[in-house]
């Protein structure tokens, strides 16, 4: 398993709501190339050809492609938090969409470039309340942590260095391993541990609520401001997340979520969170065809919260409460799938049209085909 950790982390949720809330994949019966365990390849039964190929012949996978990974997450809650999950032990999944520009020489079994561009980033809804877990307790609060507008604009643009990937030979059905390609947000890092928050610093503890609200790096208590990138453009340090908790109340009344302007009235749960985060997926499946690739997915994803401006029923929180109030979590690479398609015309596939255009462009098309990834 891959674990995530808050703060040693995120402070779970992950994406990591909406993007970073909440999206499912198709069930998860069978992937169609079903996941192995990390550093193995998939062992599932797998659909004998691939989608939407017309012509046969050794496999190539040079090109364009979409790819949905889907990620299956084990949360559980930490200590020390003004709000807890509940219950206390959560699945979820969170999903990425991903373009993959592939450069594939004729006949080989080495894919020698494949330039991930990462489209969107989504994570569950779960549940939660106020202090202690209670399972019956009639006011539980869906949560959600979604990465900002800002965020999700900006997202492709972030970048990730190009990968290799092996086939275990040229024949349709082949084994194939796409290298862990790694995307940072927040930070150019590419190695834990991130920029964090140090709670035992003097000032920056769980009853310290006045600090690390604003929009710059606290140089007091973050220990590598320096090293932070406004990835999002929003004015604020590193990358900006919402969170929402909605009580079945808030819910049935329409009360809306002010994470710009948390200290308005709103939900019980609401705010921004300053992050840096990183997420190295690992693909290993089959090539089905020269238009379809399926299988497993492991990854690591690491979320350190640096700042925030969160507010629980009308009251300030620490930045140190606001990171403790949410869970960690571990990627289950036994359940977590992927399936890539060729978007690009040839063999006979479906053309999106990404070609040519800038990477903006390109993923606001790849998203609006993303029921056909499923």
């Amino acid at each position: 398993m891959s674990t995530i950790r808050s703060l040693h982390l995120h402070a779970g949720m992950l994406l990591l709501a909406s993007s970073l809330a909440a999206c499912s994949s198709s069930d998860s019966t069978d992937p169609g190339g079903a996941a192995g365990s990390a550093g193995s390849s998939t062992d599932a039964a797998a659909p004998e050809t691939g989608a939407s190929c017309t012509e046969t012949g050794p496999l190539d996978l040079g090109g364009t492609w979409v790819a949905r990974l889907d990620l299956e997450l084990d949360l559980s809650s930490q200590a020390g938090g003004a709000a807890t999950l509940c219950p206390d032990q959560q699945t979820g999944r969170a999903s990425m969409i991903v373009i993959f520009s592939n450069s594939h020489p004729a006949g080989s079994t080495a894919i020698d470039s494949v330039q991930p561009v990462v489209c969107s980033l989504e994570l569950p809804e779960l549940t939660g309340m106020v202090g202690e877990c209670d399972p019956s307790a009639p006011q539980l609060m869906s949560i959600n942590l979604i990465a900002s507008p800002a965020l999700q604009k900006t997202l492709h643009a972030v970048p990730v260095a190009p990968v290799k990937a092996s086939l275990a030979s040229t024949d349709p059905g082949a084994a194939i391993t796409i290298d862990r390609f790694v995307l940072t947000g927040g930070t150019r890092k590419t190695t834990d541990p991130l920029p964090a928050w140090d709670a035992t610093l003097p000032g920056c503890g769980p009853s310290d609520a006045n600090i690390g609200r604003s929009p710059t790096c606290e140089q007091s208590c973050v220990d590598d401001c320096g090293a932070l990138v406004d990835d999002d453009a929003d004015g604020w340090a590193a990358t900006t997340f919402h969170i929402c908790g909605y009580t079945s109340d808030d819910k049935t009344s329409g009360v809306q979520c002010r994470a710009e302007s948390p200290s308005e009235a709103g939900v019980v749960v609401q705010g921004k969170l300053m992050m840096a985060f990183l997420v190295d997926p690992l693909l290993q499946g089959k090539a089905l065809s020269s238009c379809e690739v399926r299988g497993g997915a492991d990854a690591r994803v690491l979320y350190h919260v640096l700042g925030g401006d969160i507010y629980l029923a009308n009251s300030a929180l620490s930045v140190v409460s606001s990171f403790k109030s949410l869970p960690l979590f571990d990627v289950d690479p036994k359940t977590s799938v992927f399936r890539m398609l060729r978007v690009d015309g040839k063999h006979g596939s479906q053309d999106w049209g990404l070609g040519g255009v800038d990477p903006e462009a390109a993923c606001a098309m790849a998203l609006q085909h993303v029921n056909e990834l499923l």
